[in-house]
């Protein structure tokens, strides 16, 4: 973990999902690492940070997931699937939210948080998509049945053994074919810091 000579932020940055275009520069996805890691210390210090964007490219609305890791265990993940704000804003906000509100995990400490490890998932706007179209580790995957939904962030078959098979896990009913799922498929592409 590399951190900055000042402070206790981890700005690590890793690609896990390689792209032709990165839509964020090196510079970029650096600066939304810190701004996730000084929204946290910021809650846990009870101040307040700024939620303006220091560049235009920064001000977009993207939805966006920022998930915590400590000792390379998940500590928490929250996120916006539709673009609801900046992405810099929803940086922020998600990895607050990750840090004291994901239910599945108690508050994150404060003797913590200098060893947290913060991955970003940046969405693109979703499009329809064919199944055989989807390409593992790049597309994110929103399937909707009804009232039923389930996601598959872009990075997390390369994280984990997951494949298109387990895309599904929103208890969509099944299919009148034995071991499908009826569903619309919606993709995203993500740039991961």
């Amino acid at each position: 973990m590399s951190q900055s000579p000042d402070k206790s932020i981890d700005t690590t940055s890793s690609l896990t999902a390689p792209e032709e275009h990165p839509a964020y520069s090196a510079e970029e996805r650096q600066l939304l690492l810190r701004v996730a890691h000084e929204s946290i210390e910021a809650s846990l210090e009870r101040r307040q940070i700024s939620v303006d964007s220091p560049t235009p490219h920064l001000a977009e609305h993207r939805g966006a997931f920022s998930s915590l890791y400590l000792q390379g265990q998940l500590r928490g993940c929250v996120g916006y699937v539709f673009p609801i704000a900046s992405v810099y804003r929803t940086v922020m906000e998600t990895a607050r939210a990750a840090a004291f509100d994901d239910r599945r995990f108690s508050p994150l400490q404060a003797t913590e948080a200098p060893h947290l490890r913060i991955s970003l998932s940046i969405l693109s706007p979703l499009l329809p998509i064919r199944a055989e179209d989807v390409v593992v580790g790049r597309h994110g995957l929103l399937v909707t049945l009804g009232a039923h939904r389930g996601l598959l962030l872009p990075q997390v078959p390369h994280r984990t053994s997951l494949g298109l098979a387990d895309i599904p896990r929103a208890n969509l009913p099944q299919s009148r074919s034995p071991g499908r799922r009826v569903a619309d498929g919606c993709a995203t592409r993500g740039v991961y810091c």
